[in-house]
């Protein structure tokens, strides 16, 4: 039951593990450090802890403010752009 409807949602210890077993190894770390490799490796107890949060957001009706925030890298390379020219450093320095 990976979708549910909020009014019969009940999320489990198992559904969480099935989940965190299918995530991808080797991304980058969210704006509190923990990758998919942390919740991959920690205590199978983590994922009865994460079953009780999902389903009291549901109950609650709210999801805090910070699980949406994010923040891009920008990563620059020595080749041709998708515009056709060479990027560098300076290219990003001298945006608005």
């Amino acid at each position: 039951m990976l979708f549910c409807m909020i009014s019969k949602c009940d999320f489990t210890a198992e559904l969480v593990e099935i989940v965190r077993a299918k995530m991808k190894h080797g991304k980058a770390a969210s704006l509190d450090s923990i990758t998919a490799e942390h919740l991959q490796y920690s205590h199978p107890l983590v994922a009865c802890v994460l079953a009780k949060l999902f389903n009291g957001m549901v109950r609650l009706g709210d999801v805090p403010a910070s699980f949406g925030q994010s923040y891009t890298v920008p990563l620059l390379n020595s080749g041709a752009s998708a515009y056709g020219k060479s990027v560098t450093v300076n290219d990003f320095l001298d945006l608005p």
